[in-house]
């Protein structure tokens, strides 16, 4: 009995554990660490094959052996060593590990491993959102100094212009002096504007009227060689935002898009409604529970790489020629959505585009004025079996807890091989497949085809942070599909997996 407890606890427990003798050989691995890195005793029977699976980058490997067998020899008995690693898995995908060794009276080791990814995720977020408040802190306070520099720059030109007649030869270089202190004064009012010190005068607007009264000077604004595409949604709630503001943040959006196509594309823009829940907030720092009005800007250009990604919304950061630009377009965008308690999500693939979504809170007036709507119900599962994959860990663990709470059975893959190993062994029946569409091995299109050859009843519904609209004429799906945009909520899920469960007509792919 007390063995059976022992192992029920051992293999019950939330992280990994191995046990490895003095030799190096791994003598056992519970679930749980099958489950973090994919492996099995077969896969991984001794500490050299280990590192050269857990550690494929010969430099790094080098450290890690440095730093684990050098210090682990030298540990008494019962004293505890803890590390931290970047570990490949057998799937390939890279995971953050908290290792802890633990030596035994009998020379040999009891490891411990916990997957803190996520946790550190979280931490670089929350990082980040710091960085960017420390910087429109010092932005805030470089522009009001050198505001004050440019007053009297400015005001002493405008004094010279008055006592100057204007064929003295002193009179247009005074002009000069006065243009280049009006575009100074505007490179402020962008770094005052990330700062989140500008002040604003808000009114209620209609977005897509706000859009549609540009159009045309966007058109010529990109050229012939890039088509815009308007979508707007009909039904559109209404923000609460300053005028100038919201033509600012469609005007460097746009600027920003047309930079990113190199000769002919689309820039697709976009608006529509969303009420984001708590499930959606925790796992994004800075969000919050609420209804908003998404402002949606999409191009097929030149994407951006993760370490880009990071700096998009720093001032001065520029990616593009020198001379060419300030790098203070998609700084101000931050400033003015944070300054309007708004949020910015940015999806980009390399050589495949970028997203931009704006979500400004809807307007209270708009709220009062509204007709009191009944409360949604959500469409709960009927236990139907559904495959899900995703390669983006976050967001695979998410949905599997959204789609249980639905009431699905849910067999998760982190890749699109994983899924189709599954879907050829699974012994049910599988009645959806619910993927991503943009994946390394293959995109969600692809995926679907194969899965369909194996399960020609299954239904398919697509899910991606690029709108449908970007997705479609980037020829990466069909127009008609299912199709589900992130970030969505657990009501937005639930009607879309019933919609797809239950459509008759045959073109879920």
């Amino acid at each position: 009995k007390e063995k059976e407890k022992f192992s029920t606890l051992v293999e019950n427990v939330p992280f990994g554990i191995a046990m490895i003798d003095k030799k190096g050989k791994y003598l056992f691995f519970n679930r749980k660490w099958q489950e973090i890195f994919g492996y099995d005793l077969k896969d991984i029977p001794d500490g050299a094959t280990w590192f050269k699976k857990a550690f494929p980058d010969p430099t790094y490997r080098k450290g890690a052996i440095k730093a684990w067998v050098g210090e682990i020899e030298d540990i008494t008995p019962g004293e505890k060593k803890p590390y931290i690693f970047t570990v490949t898995c057998k799937d390939k995908k890279e995971k953050i590990i908290s290792f802890t060794a633990v030596k035994l009276n009998n020379d040999m080791y009891v490891m411990t491993y916990e997957d803190i990814t996520q946790a550190k995720l979280t931490e670089q977020q929350l990082l980040q959102a710091q960085k960017m408040e420390s910087i429109g802190r010092l932005a805030g306070g470089i522009a009001h100094d050198f505001n004050n520099m440019l007053t009297v720059i400015y005001g002493h030109t405008q004094l010279g212009l008055l006592n100057l007649e204007s064929n003295n030869p002193l009179y247009h270089r005074f002009e000069e002096i006065q243009k280049a202190a009006k575009r100074s004064s505007e490179l402020t009012k962008n770094l005052l504007t990330f700062a989140r010190k500008q002040p604003m005068q808000p009114k209620v607007l209609d977005v897509n009227m706000v859009v549609e009264d540009m159009l045309k000077m966007l058109k010529r604004l990109i050229g012939e060689n890039i088509e815009l595409i308007w979508k707007p949604r009909t039904d559109l709630w209404h923000v609460n935002l300053d005028p100038s503001q919201l033509n600012q943040v469609i005007l460097n959006l746009v600027i920003n898009a047309k930079d990113a196509i190199s000769y002919k594309g689309t820039i697709t823009i976009e608006t529509d409604n969303i009420t984001l829940d708590e499930t959606y907030c925790l796992h994004h720092i800075g969000f919050t529970p609420g209804d908003y009005v998404i402002l949606c800007i999409s191009d097929n250009g030149a994407g951006m790489d993760k370490e880009t990604l990071e700096h998009i919304f720093e001032p001065f950061f520029t990616t593009k020629p020198q001379g060419v630009g300030t790098g203070l377009g998609l700084s101000t965008v931050y400033g003015i959505v944070k300054q309007n308690n708004g949020f910015i999500n940015v999806y980009s693939e390399l050589n495949k585009g970028s997203t931009f979504k704006i979500y400004f809170p809807r307007a209270i007036e708009d709220k009062e004025t509204a007709k009191t709507d009944t409360k949604k119900q959500i469409l709960k599962g009927r236990e139907e079996t559904i495959l899900l994959v995703e390669d983006e860990e976050d967001v695979l663990e998410l949905c599997k807890t959204m789609l249980g709470e639905l009431g699905y059975k849910v067999i998760s893959a982190r890749s699109p091989k994983e899924a189709i190993d599954k879907a050829q062994t699974f012994k049910g029946k599988i009645h959806l497949l619910l993927t991503d569409v943009i994946m390394p091995e293959m995109d969600g299109k692809e995926l679907a085809n194969q899965i369909k050859n194996i399960i020609p009843s299954i239904k398919c519904l697509f899910m991606s942070g690029y709108t449908s609209n970007a997705i479609i004429h980037n020829s990466i799906l069909d127009e008609g599909l299912n199709y589900i945009q992130k970030p969505f909520t657990l009501n937005d899920l639930a009607l879309k997996i019933r919609q797809a469960l239950e459509r008759r007509d045959d073109v879920s792919i």
